[in-house]
């Protein structure tokens, strides 16, 4: 048998979760509790902040420690002994991609947090903890949701008397209300009757089909499991007697009210019309994306990890009652992103009508070539007809 003399240090720790409380797999969501298939979240920095006046060595709002939340979510914090009984603030520093929507409720017996660490507000992404030497707390637990988004902003060319056709996507993860809304109207020159009105899209292929979208009604509910996304339309009625050049725009806005909490986030597209005179062309732009890795459906959006590669194809189309010349395309390669491969002007990289007789591409910022980043103009002579359409795409890797 031997002796060995050791020192037994009086450590606090303080554990939690950061996760994403959207109440996936049919719970409750935004209620601070892990629950369902609610997924923890890698790579949130939390801090352990003095906030207290009077210990040596340490002064007010100085970080005693800090970590990173591992791939289950999960942190650890090491305070120092002497730090029991002062005030610290455990802080999940923000990300613009999330919104703070929950913590633990510290006043559940259950926890074993009561009398030991409070929070004011259950969505500013901190908590006060006063510990006591040897304490080891558990369940200092911080909810979060992704930021809801509505896409895209529209502009076009048309004519006077004319109706146009806007197709938004409104896209969420998480519980709670959505409502539409149309504001901030601006015309240029003012004092003619624009008018819009908004309907749902059902089956979110941007068209309006008789029998199958109605009026949106406010407000839809949403949710993580069944209804991530709604699509609308907005139809835009051009007066007859508007004069050329005229320029009309407003604001779409979706509202969302989260579920079990007084917090909303309000996301806007802005769409912009462009008059132009009787028997003009009028090009109709629309972007689609597929994952070519896994063999994905093409649609307005996807999902994709580190490696896979994506296909963006551009649709053209002249919707005007006259023809259009001298066509340039303008795109970038999506940040965090680069070229798969050379971008080509022949099948069936283009589908061009007969009647574009010549195509061109300039990379802007370097040479068309693989790992290129930076924008894509797509130069195209000749004439398109009205109806006559076709397409350009490109490919990237993701970072």
């Amino acid at each position: 048998m031997e002796d060995y003399q050791f020192n037994l240090i009086n450590q606090i720790v303080l554990n939690g979760l950061v996760f994403e409380d959207n109440g996936k797999g049919g719970v409750t969501a935004h209620d601070g509790k892990q629950e369902g298939d609610e997924q923890g979240l890698a790579n949130f920095v939390v801090n352990a902040i003095y906030k207290g006046t009077g210990i040596s060595g340490y002064v007010a709002n100085q970080v005693i420690t800090s970590t990173v939340t591992g791939g289950d979510g999960n942190y650890t914090l090491v305070i120092p002994v002497e730090l029991a009984g002062e005030p610290i603030e455990v802080q999940v520093v923000k990300q613009a991609a999330w919104v703070d929507i929950s913590e633990s409720d510290v006043t559940d017996p259950a926890l074993n947090l009561v009398g030991k660490v409070i929070n004011s507000s259950l969505t500013d992404s901190l908590m006060l903890v006063t510990a006591t030497a040897g304490d080891y707390l558990t369940n200092i637990d911080f909810g979060k949701v992704t930021v809801p988004t509505l896409e895209p902003d529209n502009y076009t060319e048309t004519e006077p008397g004319l109706a146009v056709l806007f197709s938004h996507k409104f896209d969420v993860d998480t519980s709670g209300d959505v409502s539409f809304s149309i504001s901030d109207q601006q015309a240029s020159p003012a004092g003619y009757p624009w008018n819009e009105i908004l309907y749902f899209d059902a089956n979110c292929n941007g068209e309006l089909d008789a029998g199958v979208d109605g009026f949106v009604t406010n407000p839809t509910a949403v949710n993580a499991d069944t209804n991530t996304q709604v699509c609308v339309l907005v139809k835009v009625i051009v007066p007859d007697n508007v004069p050329l050049h005229a320029v009309y725009n407003y604001q779409l806005n979706a509202d969302l009210a989260f579920a079990n909490t007084s917090e909303t986030r309000r996301v806007s597209d802005v769409d912009t019309i462009k008059v132009s005179f009787h028997g003009a062309g009028e090009l109709e732009i629309e972007k689609a994306v597929k994952n070519i890795t896994t063999n994905g459906t093409e649609g307005r959006s996807n999902q994709a990890i580190p490696g896979d590669e994506l296909e963006y194809k551009i649709y053209f189309i002249n919707n005007g009652s006259g023809p259009i010349t001298a066509i340039k395309l303008y795109d970038a390669v999506p940040e965090y992103s680069y070229l798969s491969q050379v971008i080509g002007c022949t099948s069936p990289e283009t589908l061009l009508p007969s009647s574009i007789v010549s195509c061109s591409i300039i990379t802007t910022d370097g040479t068309n070539a693989m790992s290129y980043e930076g924008g894509i103009e797509w130069q195209l002579g000749g004439t398109l007809a009205p109806g006559e359409s076709g397409y350009v795409t490109y490919r990237v890797i993701v970072k």
